[in-house]
C-alpha cells in the first residue's frame, strides 16, 4: 500500500538527500518498491479523511491497519470493517462479526481526527 504521505520520504531516499532534522514524516520510504524491490513494512496505521467535495454517501474517515480497513463518519456512525486482503471489493462488512477490532480501529481514527486542526466544515 502506497499513500501520498510516502512521497516525501521516498523522494528523499531516491535523491539521496537527508531528512530535515526535527521533521516527523508520517509516511514510509517506499523507494525500493517503486524500483521492483522488496515492499517496505508499514508499522503505523494509515489514516485519511474523505476529501472535500466527495459525495456524502461515503464515510468521512478511514484507517488501514494490516489487512483491515475501517470506514466511519466523524460522529462515530456508519462503521464498516473489511479484510481487504480477502475481500478487495469490500463486499462483506465485518464490524458485527469482529466488534473488538472495529471498536479499536474506530477509536484510533476518531482520536486522530480529534487532534486535527479544523480543515473543512462538513455540514
Amino acid at each position: 500500500v502506497l499513500a501520498g504521505v510516502d512521497l516525501a520520504p521516498s523522494i528523499l531516499a531516491i535523491a539521496g538527500a537527508k531528512k530535515t532534522e526535527g521533521v516527523i514524516y508520517d509516511g514510509i520510504d517506499a523507494s525500493r518498491i517503486l524500483f521492483g524491490k522488496e515492499q517496505p513494512i508499514r508499522k503505523k496505521s494509515l489514516i485519511w479523511m474523505r476529501p472535500p467535495g466527495t459525495p456524502l454517501e461515503f464515510q468521512d474517515l478511514a484507517i488501514r491497519e494490516g489487512d483491515y480497513k475501517l470506514l466511519v463518519n466523524i460522529d462515530g456512525t456508519r462503521v464498516e470493517l473489511y479484510n481487504i486482503k480477502e475481500d478487495r471489493f469490500e463486499t462483506e462488512n465485518l464490524a458485527g462479526k469482529n466488534p473488538k477490532m472495529a471498536a479499536r480501529l474506530k477509536k484510533k481514527v476518531l482520536d486522530w481526527y480529534s487532534e486535527m486542526p479544523p480543515l473543512v466544515d462538513r455540514k
